[in-house]
C-alpha cells in the first residue's frame, strides 16, 4: 500500500508532466499570483454561481486567456472567442471586420483614415469596415465617406477623448 503513491507518479509520462506543470503556472499566474487576482477570481466566480445562466464554460477559465478576460455578457459559448478555436478544432472564418477608432477629422479625400479605408477595402478578406467616430468635431455626411466594395458602418463614440486605450489613426 505505501509503495503504490510513487510507483503510479513514475508510471506519468514526461510529456504528460510537463503539460500539468504547464496548467498550474497557467492558473496560478492568471488566478493566484497576487492579493488582487485572488479576489478579482473569487468575485467573478461567486458572479458566475448567482448569475447561473451566464455561467463561464471550463474551456475559458482553464485555458488562456482565461476566464478573467472573457465577459459573460459577450458569451459563455466558447466557439464565440477565436483564440479557443484550436481547442475546439474549428477553423477562423477566412474573413475578417476591420475596426477603426478615428479621433481627427475627415478634412479631404486625401486624409490617413480616407486611405486607410480605401486600402483596407481592397483586401479580399475583407467582410466590413466599422469606423468608431470619436472626433470633437461633428460626424461627416454620409457622401465624405469613400465609397467601398464591403459594407462601411459609422458609429459615433460616447466620449471625445484622446486617452481612450484604442488604437488610434
Amino acid at each position: 500500500m505505501e509503495l503504490e503513491v510513487p510507483s503510479i507518479t513514475r508510471s506519468v509520462g514526461r510529456d504528460r508532466i510537463l503539460a500539468l506543470r504547464q496548467q498550474t503556472q497557467f492558473l496560478w499566474d492568471a488566478y493566484f499570483s497576487s492579493v488582487a487576482k485572488i479576489v478579482l477570481t473569487t468575485l467573478e466566480i461567486l458572479q458566475d454561481r448567482v448569475e447561473s445562466h451566464v455561467t463561464r464554460n471550463h474551456l475559458l477559465w482553464n485555458f488562456l486567456p482565461g476566464g478573467l478576460f472573457t465577459l459573460p455578457q459577450f458569451s459563455t459559448d466558447p466557439a464565440q472567442f477565436p483564440f479557443y478555436y484550436a481547442i475546439l478544432g474549428r477553423s477562423p472564418s477566412q474573413q475578417f471586420t476591420a475596426v477603426i477608432h478615428t479621433v481627427t477629422p475627415l478634412q479631404s479625400q486625401i486624409s490617413p483614415v480616407v486611405k486607410l479605408i480605401i486600402a483596407v477595402a481592397k483586401s479580399k478578406f475583407c467582410a466590413q469596415i466599422v469606423v468608431l467616430w470619436n472626433c470633437d468635431k461633428p460626424l461627416p455626411p454620409q457622401n465624405k465617406w469613400p465609397s467601398t466594395s464591403v459594407p462601411l458602418t459609422i458609429i459615433e463614440g460616447q466620449t471625445k477623448e484622446m486617452n481612450t486605450p484604442k488604437l488610434s489613426i
